[in-house]
């Protein structure tokens, strides 16, 4: 009953006597990623948003996905595509397919995605020009291309993420055959930095110096000395100058 933005007190799950603070976030898609149960290996933020961007992915799409896998990305696709658009993701596990509809379902997104029981590879998609993008999590996505571009509109886009540059190779051949155009090939990295407070002491023989004005000299006569050394500088480091040599006719 507290609302978004709110500062609990929390406790730590089996250590009594440990407490701090939380604050109640409104859930993201970067959350529900990091918080779902991993039934397969997933996308995280870095390709998640890096695939939002290649696609284009807007509010009112039709947005083709297979496989749905945890449903790491169907979220975020939903919330892209949102409040009138719609998502059709495919699994061939049946059992990863009725966990997915029931986390769909939970997380309020049952109006904009759709799951669907059904082998890609053998049966296809069962839209035909309906789709503005198709995204592919294969195994062997090279033999779902032809499906993906039947279920593509036209300009649509497609876009297949696999693990081993084997597989990218064999599917960026078939792209190229079945008439796809502009096919790249991108890899995400993505780096974290911590960040910390750290005391440090002042080093005795910086001590009494006003740090607005130290750079090796202090005061006035600092300034002027290192105006004058740096004068000396760049007089011994310039080049000698050349001497003028004058045409006379030569002496026999």
């Amino acid at each position: 009953g507290k609302p978004w933005g709110t500062k609990l007190r929390a406790v730590a799950k089996g250590q009594s006597g440990k407490e701090g603070w939380v604050y109640l976030l409104h859930p993201t898609p970067e959350h529900w990623t990091q918080a779902l149960s991993h039934r397969t290996q997933i996308l995280y933020a870095a390709d998640i948003a890096y695939v939002l961007l290649r696609l284009g992915v807007r509010p009112g799409w039709t947005v083709v996905e297979s496989g749905t896998g945890s449903g790491s990305l169907s979220v975020a696709l939903a919330r892209a595509v949102a409040p009138n658009g719609k998502i059709l993701t495919y699994e061939f596990n049946e059992g990863r397919a009725q966990t997915a509809r029931r986390d769909f379902e939970d997380l309020g997104l049952s109006s904009l995605i759709t799951v669907h029981h059904q082998n890609v590879v053998e049966a296809g998609f069962g839209v035909v020009g309906q789709a503005h993008a198709v995204f592919l999590d294969l195994p062997a996505p090279w033999q779902a291309i032809t499906h993906a571009k039947a279920a593509l509109r036209a300009c649509g886009a497609l876009c297949s993420f696999s693990p081993c540059i084997e597989q990218v190779q064999r599917t960026a051949e078939v792209m190229r055959k079945e008439g796809f155009s502009d096919v790249r090939t991108f890899e995400c990295l993505l780096r974290i930095h911590d960040t910390m407070t750290v005391k440090m002491e002042i080093p005795g023989c910086l001590e009494g110096l006003e740090w607005s004005g130290i750079q090796g000299k202090q005061g006035e006569e600092g300034e002027e000395e290192e105006e004058q050394e740096q004068e000396q500088e760049e007089a011994s480091s310039s080049p000698p100058p050349k001497k003028r040599i004058r045409d006379e006719p030569l002496k026999r």
